[in-house]
């Protein structure tokens, strides 16, 4: 069994009954306000971020490199922060696997199918009107490239394909499988959960596997958060020194040159590029994840002195997180058709950020529809007692 499934197994191994450690402390009854409106705000500045990233990719404008250098970095962020919210759901909220189950699914559907929709809709307008960029795309073949993406096998080993114009949906399938993984080993048992997780692990492949002590990280840090005292001056001595440690790791580009230390033992760039795909960064995304722990525990630490700013803009973090899924899996293919239209690149992230919206408040805000269809499909499916 690969080592990170081990280690998810051996965290989640007393967890059979998921009901059993509810009531242990009261952060369990409710993740802290204040904290939770950080992670909010947290979540939205690394969606930005990757939204910058792209930006800058598409449109060649070197005012926003400084910040565009964040882009990868803030996917492992992602990665972290769906460990740690997935240990507080399945702790209080989702205690059986069909509600975990039909809270994942309505998760990743509301804006995966809104995203491959705009994907292709925006590939045959733009072969319409653009065919010297587009036309290249029709020849995929999109039944093929959707079914991929909607069971989110594009970067296992049995899929290996990807959605033109739709780069980012990589990590998507990456978090999709750490749910499957995390939801046989949390609420199974036994020789079940074992082959399952065999199964699983296999289907996914050794990618997805690489990266998925990152998002375990984050898991942990939920698991262990409640537990730690609360010391301020070791919080912002934290912060500090995490802050500072990433910004010289990557000024000095520490982690292009561990990048390439490691993929000197893989057999080159090119080789492990073509192997690991998206995890061939993995050397250096293992030392910033730390970091990025750190960092959140310095937050946890010091987040009560901030309760004043907070309160006043909870309203407004509250907002733009809620859209944070939809700028991530949207952004990449309106951007694209946008340069076709305009090189402004400010009227490109302001049109693109307000059909983002527009998209997100049909789909992502009203997720609690798909929740609620999914729910029904499983109780119809769910064997009825015998009479």
């Amino acid at each position: 069994m690969k080592p990170s499934l081990i280690a998810l197994q051996a965290i989640t191994s007393h967890s059979t009954n998921a009901n059993t450690s509810i009531n242990t402390l009261a952060l369990n009854l409710k993740m802290d306000r204040n904290y939770s409106t950080l992670l909010d705000f947290s979540r939205f500045i690394a969606a930005f971020l990757v939204f910058i990233h792209h930006t800058e990719q598409i449109f060649k404008d070197n005012r926003l490199s400084p910040l565009a250098s964040f882009g990868h970095d803030s996917v492992i962020f992602f990665f972290i922060l769906s460990g740690f919210v997935i240990g507080f759901v399945s702790e209080i909220k989702e205690n059986t696997l069909q509600k975990y189950a039909t809270a994942r699914l309505a998760r990743l559907y509301s804006v995966a199918i809104p995203s491959l929709l705009s994907s292709f809709f925006l590939v045959w307008v733009g072969s319409l009107y653009f065919p010297e960029d587009y036309s290249k795309f029709l020849n995929e073949n999109w039944f093929y490239v959707i079914l991929n993406a909607l069971f989110f096998v594009n970067q296992s080993w049995i899929g290996g394909i990807e959605i033109p114009t739709n780069g980012p949906y990589w990590s998507v399938c990456y978090e999709a499988w750490y749910y499957v993984l995390f939801g046989i080993s949390f609420y199974l048992s036994g020789s079940v959960r074992i082959a399952l997780l065999l199964l699983a692990s296999s289907l996914a492949g050794p990618r997805i596997i690489l990266l998925m002590p990152i998002w375990l990280i984050g898991f942990a840090f939920y698991r262990l958060h409640k537990s730690l005292k609360q010391r301020k001056i070791f919080g912002y001595f934290c912060i500090i020194a995490s802050t500072s440690f990433y910004l010289i790791f990557r000024i000095n580009n520490w982690d292009d040159s561990l990048f390439s230390y490691s993929a000197s033992w893989a057999g080159g760039e090119i080789k492990i590029n073509t192997t690991l795909g998206f995890s061939k960064r993995f050397a250096p995304d293992f030392i910033i994840s730390t970091l990025f722990i750190m960092t959140l525990y310095g937050l946890l630490m010091v987040h009560t002195d901030f309760t004043t700013p907070l309160n006043k803009m909870r309203p407004a973090i509250r907002f733009f997180s809620s859209y944070t899924f939809s700028l991530y899996l949207l952004h990449f293919p309106i951007l694209i058709f946008i340069s076709h239209l305009t090189n402004n690149t400010w009227v490109a992230l302001i049109s693109c950020l307000c059909i983002i919206v527009v998209i997100g408040y049909f789909t992502e805000i009203r997720k609690k529809n798909l929740s609620f269809l999914i729910e029904h499909t499983f109780n119809f499916l769910k064997p009825k007692p015998v009479v």
